[in-house]
């Protein structure tokens, strides 16, 4: 069976899936490390699988709950983590390194509170969160 090479985020709500090609239904759980809530309107819960070390090299999960109750979410690159992932792959031999995809990717320089803040407020203040971001199911 062909292995697909994008990058599937399990963190915001623990379990994800991906369908392959083949009609087999492929789901992981991951160990959230770290979550934390920015405060503002909307809050925003931003999730990894590992403590962020380098905030121009690493990806964090986003989840944003509107006033109606839906709940959105994305995963959010650095510009040098999409790099570091298509070298580290490259060099493993896993998928080809060639490229990155993601459903939900959102690229940005850096992963800080403020930027993360900004880039909602952003999203919100254009109408274009529920464009940018993938909806979640009702909790």
């Amino acid at each position: 069976m062909a292995r697909r090479c994008s990058f599937v985020e399990e963190a915001p709500f623990g379990v994800s899936s991906e369908h392959e090609p083949s009609g087999i239904e492929v789901a992981a759980t991951v160990r959230v490390v770290s979550m934390r809530i920015l405060p503002g309107e909307p809050p925003i819960l931003v999730f990894s699988a590992k403590p962020l070390e380098d905030v121009t090299d690493d990806n964090v999960d986003i989840e944003v709950r509107l006033l109606d109750g839906t709940r959105w979410s994305a995963t959010v690159f650095t510009v040098d983590n999409l790099r570091s992932l298509m070298a580290k792959w490259r060099s493993t031999g896993e998928c080809s390194g060639r490229y990155v995809s993601a459903a939900d990717m959102i690229v940005v320089e850096r992963l800080s509170d403020s930027g993360l803040r900004e880039l909602v407020d952003e999203l919100v203040a254009e109408g274009t969160l529920k464009d940018v971001l993938m909806p979640l199911p009702d909790a």
